[in-house]
């Protein structure tokens, strides 16, 4: 019980210079819950240091190794005592899941990420999103891309410059013919960015 598992990222530039580029806590689903799904950021705030610190020290290593690109560690993190017993279980020597929604909350928001607090910084707030590239269902095979831009365009969860929140989608390719879509919800608190996830897809299952 209690048991959750995050990751975090990493990149290592051919220098050997190394650096953290975000957390997640993972949203997993399928056979045993082993599924990737999507992700919230950042991690929560009791381990995301932690497992961040855990990693750099996996960067140092790969990079006197000579490994150079991004990559990412996938974490088992269990209640332990008053802390949290935290479980290396996976590096994955690439660009991951959590990559896109990241790279996406980044540029829109035109943000940065603080390594110091695990936080991406826009406009002096911290953001926060939820994320998810399999949003499919039977229903929503036949929507075309438009219709669903509008929709959430008229119930005003669409992305917002201006306050730098809000609903963005990706795959959209994919809708039409295999009912299959992305999207990330940005916050500027971790119940905003649910409630905005929540609604998306709400409008999605009102249009299937």
């Amino acid at each position: 019980p209690g048991t959750v598992s995050p990751s975090a990222q990493f990149r290592i530039a051919p220098n050997g210079e190394f650096e953290a580029i975000s957390t997640h806590d993972q949203i997993l689903g399928g056979p045993e819950l082993q599924v990737y799904l999507g992700c919230r950021f950042p991690a929560h705030p009791t381990y995301r240091l932690a497992i961040q610190e855990l990693g750099l020290s996996v960067a140092e290593t790969l990079a006197s190794d000579g490994v150079i690109g991004p990559f990412g560690i996938d974490f088992i993190v269990r209640p332990s005592g008053d802390g949290w017993d935290i479980l290396l279980t996976e590096i994955n020597l690439r660009m991951g899941g959590t990559s896109h929604p990241f790279f996406m909350a980044r540029f829109v928001t035109e943000g940065s990420y603080d390594a110091s607090t695990g936080d991406l910084i826009a406009d002096g707030r911290a953001k926060h999103y939820v994320a998810n590239d399999n949003l499919k269902s039977t229903r929503y095979v036949g929507l075309e891309p438009a219709i669903v831009i509008d929709a959430i365009e008229r119930a005003g969860i669409a992305f917002d410059r201006s306050r730098k929140t809000g609903v963005t989608l990706h795959l959209m390719g994919a809708l039409p013919e295999y009912g299959k879509v992305g999207g990330l919800a940005i916050g500027d608190s971790p119940e905003e960015a649910h409630a905005l996830y929540v609604r998306l897809i709400e409008i999605l299952d009102s249009l299937g």
